[in-house]
C-alpha cells in the first residue's frame, strides 16, 4: 500500500476541518485554522508501514498523515492500528521533523523496523537531499538514516533482512548507471557499496533475488543482472513496458490465532 497526495482547495474549509480534527486532534487547531485562513492550496499526503510489534507479536499499521502549506510548515499526526483491538489510536512515541517530506512508493519492513525513503528538505545547502526514515513497531519510535551518498533517483528494496538502497543515475545518453548498497547488520548507518551497472535508458530495477540478483524491467521482459559473471539472464517472463511489480512474499501475514477477524473500517 503506497501513500498518495491529495489537493483541496480553500473553498473546502469546512470539509478539511472536520477530517483534520479527526486525524490531528483540538491541540493543533490553532495551527490548522492559520492554513485555512490563507488563499492558497493544502496538500494531504499519506503514507503507511506495516508490521508486528517484538513483544506481543501484535501486528501493526501504522498511518502517517500530513497536511502542509507550502512555506508555513506542516501538521503531522501518527495513527496506529493493532489487530489486537481492532482500531486506530495516537502512537506513542515521537514525530518526525516538519522538514521531513516522505516519498509515496511504498516501504520495506525488517525486523521489526518499516523504514520510507524520504526528503529532507532542510539540508545544509538548501536543497532537497534522500534520508530514510524508521518507525519500530514495538516502541513507535521514529529514526533517521542518512543515506550513503549524494543520490540521484532512489529506491529502497529488502534483500534476505538487510536494507538496500539502489541510486538510478545517468551514465549516458543511452544507458542508465544502477548503484547498489546494502546497510550493515545492526549498523543503521554503515552501507556498503555491492555493485555498480549499466542498463538501457529507462530500464530500472524493480526488486531483488534471494540470491541477491537485482530483478529488471527491460522493457518487454524481466531479467536478471549477475554481478559475479556481469551478465543479464532473461526470466522468461514477458510483457509491455512498466507493467511489472515485484513484491516480497511471505507465506502467511496472519498469526495463528482461531479467534481472527477481519476489519473493514479503516
Amino acid at each position: 500500500m503506497g501513500g498518495q497526495v491529495v489537493g483541496y482547495a480553500a473553498a473546502d474549509a469546512v470539509q478539511i476541518v472536520k477530517r483534520a480534527l479527526f486525524y490531528f486532534g483540538t491541540c493543533r487547531l490553532e495551527k490548522l485554522l492559520l492554513f485555512l485562513s490563507l488563499d492558497t492550496t493544502y496538500l494531504k499526503k499519506t503514507v503507511l508501514g506495516f508490521g508486528v510489534c517484538g513483544e506481543t507479536n501484535d501486528p501493526k499499521i501504522v498511518m502517517v498523515d500530513r497536511l502542509e502549506y507550502h512555506g508555513m510548515g506542516s501538521v503531522t499526526d501518527i495513527q496506529v492500528f493493532t489487530l489486537s483491538t481492532g482500531a486506530w489510536r495516537n502512537s506513542y512515541g515521537n514525530l518526525p521533523r516538519e522538514s521531513i517530506d516522505f516519498v509515496s512508493s511504498g516501504g520495506v519492513v525488517i525486523n521489526g523496523l518499516f523504514y520510507w525513503l524520504a526528503y529532507d528538505r532542510n539540508s545544509m545547502d538548501g536543497d532537497r537531499k534522500y534520508v530514510i526514515i524508521s518507525f519500530d513497531m514495538t516502541s513507535e519510535e521514529f529514526g533517521e538514516i542518512t543515506v550513503p551518498c549524494n543520490l540521484s533517483y532512489a529506491k529502497i528494496f529488502k534483500l534476505r533482512e538487510s536494507l538496500v538502497v539502489v541510486d538510478r543515475h545517468k551514465y549516458c545518453d543511452k544507458y542508465t548507471g544502477h548503484d547498489v548498497w546494502m546497510m550493515g547488520d545492526g549498523v543503521p548507518k554503515s552501507f556498503t557499496k555491492l555493485f555498480t551497472f549499466t542498463t538501457k535508458k529507462n530500464e530500472g530495477i524493480i526488486g531483488f533475488r534471494k540470491n541477491g540478483e537485482p530483478i529488471i524491467d527491460g522493457g518487454e521482459e524481466l531479467v536478471v543482472y549477475d554481478p559475479s559473471k556481469k551478465r543479464f539472464n532473461s526470466l522468461g517472463i514477458e510483457g509491455s513496458r512498466r507493467s511489472f511489480e515485484v513484491y516480497d512474499y511471505m507465506k502467511t501475514l496472519l498469526l495463528d490465532k482461531p479467534n481472527f477477524m477481519v476489519y473493514n473500517d479503516f
